[in-house]
């Protein structure tokens, strides 16, 4: 079984700045396509980062009472907590890149961690489009679509064309997380806030 993980803006989606990162005032075109290779990078998993190329530091815009053990933050930063971290590694070992990063209140008070940026390293081509309910776009019809649906029912797959790793990027579908459902019972199972709109795909 596959889930696709979706964010909601009231839950998965902590807007936030990254003060000891970003691009320089006045803009220079060299650092502006700097910032953009590594967001790329980290947003896609399209290449092994290093640590000294990404953000130490994450700076929420506004407080909170709980704040979800994973979120989308900044550029589509993936920020997970120590025990979804655990659980990640437990499920893909040693596949995925987990960077140390400080999430803390505009007045320095650090919020319980510890907190990793997670970079998912993994891709797979299992969406059957032919019966989902995808977007294509004319211009690339092969390597950029998009999930529409909403409801269940209307997103296919096929177990055959996947690797058996537990949280991946379609490769079609970049801007999708999606997890099996081995992962998804665990971390429901340990009570951690996880991407919990999910959708579940039929196999095919």
């Amino acid at each position: 079984m596959t889930y696709l993980l979706r964010s909601r803006i009231d839950h998965n989606i902590v807007t936030a700045e990254t003060p000891d990162w970003g691009g320089g005032r006045p803009y220079h075109a060299e650092e502006g396509a700097r910032i953009l290779e590594l967001v790329d990078a980290w947003r896609d998993g399209s290449r092994i980062l290093m640590p000294d190329e990404l953000p130490k530091q994450l700076v929420p815009h506004k407080p909170r009472k709980a704040w979800p053990d994973a979120f989308m933050s900044r550029n589509q930063m993936l920020i997970v907590r120590e025990p979804v971290r655990n659980i990640i590694e437990r499920f893909d070992p040693n596949l995925h890149q987990f960077f140390p990063i400080k999430f803390e209140t505009k007045s320095g008070k650090e919020i319980l961690g510890p907190w990793f940026m997670l970079v998912v390293m993994a891709d797979q081509d299992s969406i059957v489009v032919e019966k989902s309910s995808v977007f294509i776009n004319p211009n690339f019809p092969d390597t950029l679509c998009s999930a529409t649906s909403t409801k269940p029912g209307e997103l296919f797959v096929d177990p055959s064309r996947q690797a058996g790793v537990h949280l991946w990027r379609e490769k079609r579908f970049k801007g999708h997380l999606w997890g099996s459902d081995q992962i998804v019972a665990e971390m429901e199972a340990q009570g951690l806030k996880f991407f919990r709109s999910h959708l579940k795909a039929i196999d095919v």
